[in-house]
């Protein structure tokens, strides 16, 4: 049986996590709008991202000391934290890791207390559309990227009023 270990940072990643992640998510999708294959690179492309942001929380899943998934998410208004990036690798898929990423999160965003989490995924990323249906997601709306892909805006409310 595989053993999760599930592992949080709070505010900008270190140099070594940050490439972690990077190499992570090249093994997943390759570098995501960048084409680029340095690992390093993307890690910066990261890091630009996470400038400035008072808020910054990154949960990763190791499976038997693999690292398996991850969920990336940031803000910088008190109201609305975005879950901007993350995935799990497809060997370790339907194991609940990319749900209790989100759940981690989710929780994390409640301590802070954000009323609202965002998200965006491609029309065509079903797993994750799936996902965050079940999780209480809905969508916000839809918009094309440079004329190629629809990408969905989704979002859900962390308050009941």
């Amino acid at each position: 049986m595989t053993t999760i270990e599930y592992r949080e940072f709070e505010g900008m990643p270190h140099d070594d996590v940050l490439r972690a992640v990077a190499a992570l998510a090249r093994e997943l999708d390759g570098l995501p709008e960048r084409g680029d294959p340095d690992v390093s690179a993307y890690a910066e492309a990261c890091r630009v991202g996470l400038l400035g942001r008072p808020w910054v929380h990154l949960c990763l899943a190791y499976a038997d000391g693999v690292l398996a998934g991850y969920k990336l998410g940031r803000s910088d208004d008190p109201r609305t934290f975005e879950s901007w990036r993350g995935g799990v690798l497809e060997a370790y898929r339907r194991r609940g890791i990319g749900r209790n990423l989100a759940e981690r999160q989710e929780a994390w965003c409640r301590t802070q207390t954000f009323g609202f989490m965002t998200t965006l995924t491609s029309h065509d990323n079903r797993p994750m559309l799936i996902l965050n249906l079940q999780r209480g997601y809905y969508i916000a709306g839809t918009f094309s990227k440079r004329g190629r892909v629809v990408n969905v805006a989704l979002e859900k409310a962390l308050t009941d009023s």
